[in-house]
């Protein structure tokens, strides 16, 4: 008798368990179970949970008629159906098939000895399961066997007790208990893991899927970067991107649009829509007029003594920049079956959105070239027309006592002035740079004569790129507000190479930068300040916070530092 249950039961989760695997098998079948679409609205999550409700009270309705009589009572597996529902479903899906296999229970066998007790049971199944999907839900935590079996364990357990406290009479029901109980906990409990084991093959098979896509996406942009961050796009820096996503993904048929034509697109697409006559434009129009993603399957039909269907998905995705589309990607991918649709339409979709932000991220740092460009003409602007008419009369002194001086000082005004209104680069060599600060200086040593000494000491490594005028403020705060505070000044230029940074150190012998004009830096309330805090900023922003200046002042005199890295700045300098 007890082999007999055991085999009974033990065919009926073999059956439920290749029902479940055939079922899950079918493509449109398992894009419904494994479709959680954040996007659907609640009517078609409420509906889909109801299918599935449906679909597992009815393996629990077969489970009752495949069941075995035994002592007025059935020998079953419906509670498969109820746990696996409502652990894999939540509460609309566990409760729903709960109430449909335990009123079936209840109508199969109206007045029978375990029909009460069994209905009730089915129904605290589907509470039981719904309630511990919950608590995943909270602690994003996955099902693990042993739990599962030990949940089931404890819902045939509770079915049992149920059954002792509500068939009648009493010894009869012990008798049953002692019959099913044994075969019924144990092997339900299993059969709950073979069962469950199916749906998570599917949704983990459809999970790795997405991972593959995910690394597959990031793998292109990482590798189309170098063209998709260009300034302007050409056709052909289009072409080498498709080439790139065609060898990567294996899709061979892609196009790319803008808003007004097709940009680039494969030699195999273009052979696939000249013997199909499909203009894809159209399609794509449609996907950035939406600015949604667009899917439609294509079935190629090709004719010889074995006829034979082709399927494809087109899928087409708009390139959104500022809620604008500005161009839509479409690929023709054949279809397997061994990727679900939705998972081909977020690949394609998360591949254009990386597409577009990386677009976006070029135009960015366009504007960020442009407002430097902006900032540094205006710092071009402020120079001081003082410092002009002070040279001037300088030179026209020198004209009449020493001729050849002045000569030499109308050569340091041209220079000085020809590097600070005709250089229009972002990044120029330091010694360059140098050049402009010993312009300035001549200039101002001529000014003050023996009242203002300018020293110099250079490391002979000089290989670095600077951004224009910024050090040429630091050096002329260091003589107006500095030196010249004092009858004799000394102003020194230092530069050391460090751990690849060139390091520049001007220091003047002065009374000091005042507390509250390093206070207010940033805030440019003093004409001292004003210089130092456009050479901070201009840092600042090339470099990161981390290259600020560092001053070091006291009533004996001020140090500035800046620190230049050395690679960085040359490679900026290559970019631009």
């Amino acid at each position: 008798m007890q082999l007999q249950m055991f085999t009974n039961i033990l065919l009926n989760i073999s059956i439920l368990t290749i029902i479940a695997m055939l079922i899950t098998g079918i493509a449109p079948v398992k894009k419904f179970f494994t479709d959680q679409d954040q996007t659907q609205s609640g009517l078609q999550t409420l509906t889909r949970n109801l299918l599935l409700a449906i679909f597992f009270g009815g393996i629990s309705i077969l489970s009752t008629y495949t069941g075995t009589y035994v002592n007025g009572a059935i020998l079953n597996t419906r509670v498969i159906g109820v746990i696996a529902g409502g652990l894999i479903g939540g509460p609309v899906v566990g409760i729903g098939s709960a109430l449909i296999a335990g009123f079936h229970r209840f109508a199969f066998d109206i007045g029978g000895f375990t029909a009460l007790s069994c209905t009730i049971s089915t129904l605290f199944e589907g509470l039981l399961a719904s309630t511990i999907w919950v608590h995943h839900q909270k602690t994003n935590r996955n099902y693990n066997y042993p739990e599962l079996f030990f949940i089931t364990f404890f819902a045939e357990c509770m079915q049992m007790a149920l059954i002792l406290l509500i068939a009648k009479p009493f010894d009869r029901a012990v008798e049953l208990v002692k019959v099913i109980g044994f075969p019924m906990v144990m092997l339900n409990s299993l059969g709950v893991c073979l069962f469950f084991s199916v749906f998570r093959h599917v949704m983990t098979e459809q999970d790795s899927q997405n991972a593959r896509r995910i690394r597959l996406t990031l793998e292109i942009t990482n590798q189309c970067l170098p063209y998709l961050r260009k300034r302007e796009r050409t056709g052909e820096d289009w072409k080498t991107i498709l080439t790139l996503l065609s060898n990567l993904s294996g899709c061979k048929h892609i196009l790319v649009t803008d808003t007004s034509h097709i940009v680039a697109q494969t030699d195999e697409i273009e052979t696939f829509l000249t013997e199909k006559h499909m203009n894809l434009f159209e399609y794509a129009t449609k996907s950035m007029s939406t600015r949604l993603t667009q899917l439609e399957p294509i079935t190629i039909t090709r004719r010889h003594f074995l006829q034979s269907n082709t399927n494809y998905l087109m899928i087409a995705s708009p390139l959104v920049n500022k809620q604008q589309s500005i161009g839509c990607i479409i690929m023709i991918l054949a279809h397997n079956g061994s990727t679900t649709p939705q998972t081909e339409v977020r690949f394609v979709d998360g591949l254009a959105q990386l597409f577009a932000d990386q677009i976006i991220l070029s135009e960015l740092e366009y504007q960020e070239e442009l407002l430097q460009k902006a900032e540094y003409q205006a710092l071009q602007a402020q120079i001081n027309p003082h410092f002009l008419f002070n040279s001037l009369n300088t030179i026209s002194f020198f004209c009449r006592e020493k001729p050849e001086r002045a000569r030499e000082l109308i050569l340091s005004l041209s220079t000085y002035f020809r590097n600070t209104l005709q250089n229009k680069d972002l990044f120029i060599p330091l010694s360059k740079e140098l050049e402009h600060v010993k312009a300035y200086l001549d200039l101002e040593k001529a000014r003050f004569e023996d009242s203002l000494q300018i020293e110099f000491d250079l490391c002979t490594d000089l290989d670095c790129f600077v951004p224009p005028l910024i050090i040429q403020p630091i050096v002329e705060n260091a003589v107006k507000h500095g030196a010249m505070k004092r009858p004799l000044g000394q102003v020194k230029i230092q530069t050391q190479s460090q751990n690849k940074q060139i390091v520049i150190s001007i220091s003047d012998n002065g009374p000091g930068i005042p507390l509250d004009v390093l206070a207010n830096l940033d805030t440019n309330l003093s004409s001292q300040g004003l210089g130092l805090s456009n050479v901070q900023k201009r840092l600042q922003k090339i470099y990161g916070a981390a290259h600020s200046f560092n001053i070091l002042t006291n009533s004996e005199g001020t140090t500035i530092q800046i620190a230049i890295p050395q690679e960085e700045a040359a490679n900026e300098n290559r970019n631009h």
